[in-house]
């Protein structure tokens, strides 16, 4: 159904008022219009949609919607925004509040033809250049693949099929994030991010995440990356950039360093199956795909530890020595 309450005009073709919409049944749709309509994720629309809002139509084809209301699925979006045709490509202009919002699958898994690594799926960015937009958001929740964020402001931009966005603040696991995230679909495909973590507590990121908890304690860190690649997997064996972690008290979850010390057996899990640590510091240098890193400091109350090697990112491979020993007689 859809109902329009206003004034209208033909000559040039004009409109102003209130519209309603509400579409219930995307086949009986289609059938209407005679087109395939998209498949449409959950909670955009997949089942059912539905609009409210003033609408304003004028001669050159621009489109302003204010005060709109869109139920799509479960979801309610709250939307502010202007439709313009442009001459390259149309431009949207847009402010966006939704309670709760879902974006994409986890991005591990494997790869085409089957087997472990990152996928050689060719990744599809030609969206990024079906319109120019500057849309600012704010969720009560965002998942984006396996990581979880609270109460978030962002902003995207997206010029050319280059898309920035920038996070104004989000909260995430009992800390904030903050920084870009850059993706340029122009020639190829490439994407950056530059983002600071502040007191999060890391292990149920890390479960989320990578689908582990190796390591439990509010963390503090920042990322400077850049990849390039048509597939996940080339993504990550080009990346570049450095990365930092520092952390206060915490846990090495399943490694009882003080334990193998004392019994001098570098196998040894013993009871609790972790280590109590009062800080952590480290960073890495990423060419390549591979990660390395020399300056591992870690330190607790009767041991001291330092730990230098490498992660291949690209080839999902750990080379890594901790060299730890006793600070007071045991």
């Amino acid at each position: 159904t859809l109902t329009f309450r206003g004034k209208a005009g033909t000559a040039p073709t004009t409109a102003e008022g209130t519209l309603n919409l509400s579409v219930n049944d995307r086949d009986a749709l289609g059938r209407l219009t005679g087109a395939a309509l998209p498949d449409l994720p959950q909670g955009f629309g997949a089942r059912s949609l539905a609009a409210k809002g003033q609408v304003t139509l004028r001669p050159d084809g621009t489109v302003r919607l204010r005060d709109a209301e869109i139920l799509a699925d479960d979801r309610t979006w709250q939307v502010d925004g202007t439709w313009e045709p442009g001459q390259s490509r149309p431009r949207l202009v847009a402010t966006i509040a939704v309670d709760a919002l879902s974006l994409g699958a986890s991005g591990g898994g494997s790869g085409t033809g089957g087997g472990e690594g990152w996928s050689t799926d060719k990744i599809d960015g030609s969206a990024l250049g079906l319109l120019d937009a500057e849309v600012t958001l704010t969720a009560g929740s965002i998942r984006v693949g396996g990581l979880g964020l609270g109460p978030t402001r962002a902003r995207l931009t997206l010029d050319n099929a280059r898309a920035v966005i920038g996070i104004d603040e989000a909260e995430v696991y009992g800390g904030t994030l903050a920084g870009k995230i850059v993706v340029n679909a122009r020639k190829g495909l490439s994407s950056s991010a530059a983002l600071q973590l502040d007191g999060a507590d890391l292990q149920p990121l890390l479960t989320d995440v990578a689908g582990t908890a190796r390591l439990a304690g509010k963390a503090h860190a920042t990322i400077d990356l850049l990849a390039s690649g048509q597939t996940l997997a080339a993504l990550m064996r080009n990346m570049s950039g450095t990365v930092a972690l520092r952390m206060g008290k915490g846990e090495l979850v399943g490694f009882d360093v003080v334990g193998m010390l004392r019994t001098m057996d570098p196998g040894y899990v013993g009871e609790g199956r972790k280590t109590l640590f009062s800080a952590l510091t480290i960073s890495a240098a990423i060419k390549g795909g591979v990660a390395k890193s020399d300056d591992l400091v870690l330190t607790g109350d009767v041991f001291a530890a330092t730990g230098k090697g490498q992660v291949d990112i690209g080839e999902r491979r750990v080379n890594y020595r901790l060299l730890p020993s006793l600070t007071i007689s045991q």
